[in-house]
């Protein structure tokens, strides 16, 4: 996005992940009432969740300004969001595979389809949790004084000349 500034595009996403919160939430309940899909209900509530604390993080962000600071109360939070981050992006992943190595090996009417659902909610859950331990690990390095996004400056040595 070259188009806008970097606050327009923390609220773009905060936005986009309050919707897509509600979409998982909403697809969990249809998945469970309707369909009576129980694996896929649980990975499009837990994409919701992933989502929902993106925008959390970042509608924090928003209210402080864009300033973190030490005595905030997500500061305390980001190394349990780092740890719950990197597990919802392994655990995801492993299910996707799981699904889709299911979807394929087995070849039974409706157990491909729920194959397939879980799978889809599985790379949603993924997409969420990969965003939010990015989130979680720039956040933490803005805490501790380290800015990613900025290139240090390493001053050439000269070289001796005959070496």
């Amino acid at each position: 996005m070259v188009c806008c500034s970097k606050k327009t595009r923390v609220k773009i996403v905060c936005v986009y992940a309050i919707i897509s919160s509600l979409l998982g939430i909403s697809a969990a309940l249809t998945f469970a009432i309707k369909y009576h899909l129980p694996n896929a209900s649980l990975w499009a509530f837990i994409g919701s969740l992933y989502a929902l604390s993106v925008a959390l993080l970042h509608g924090n962000a928003i209210r402080r300004g864009f300033q973190l600071r030490h005595d905030d109360f997500t500061s305390h939070l980001l190394p349990a969001l780092l740890l719950v981050a990197v597990l919802g992006t392994l655990f995801s992943a492993g299910t996707a595979g799981y699904a889709l190595g299911s979807a394929i090996v087995t070849r039974e009417g409706l157990t491909i389809a729920s194959h397939y659902i879980v799978f889809v909610w599985a790379i949603v859950s993924l997409k969420w949790s990969f965003y939010l331990f990015q989130l979680v690990r720039f956040q933490t390095g803005l805490l501790n004084g380290v800015d990613e996004h900025s290139i240090p400056i390493v001053e050439e040595e000269e070289v001796p000349e005959g070496v």
